[in-house]
């Protein structure tokens, strides 16, 4: 997690369902309109590999 969730949050690729509980028993991450426009042109960005 540490090595490929966090750097997709902090550049933008990726939310968190619940913000304010990272350990909410029904946490989920989704895709920001960053993270699937990357995602669709197949980009993976330096700090994220």
């Amino acid at each position: 997690m540490i090595n490929y969730l966090n750097p997709a949050i902090k550049e933008g690729f990726v939310t968190m369902l619940y913000p304010d509980k990272p350990r909410h028993p029904r946490q989920k991450y989704l895709l920001t309109v960053k993270g699937l426009a990357a995602h669709n042109a197949n980009i993976i960005p330096p700090s994220i590999r």
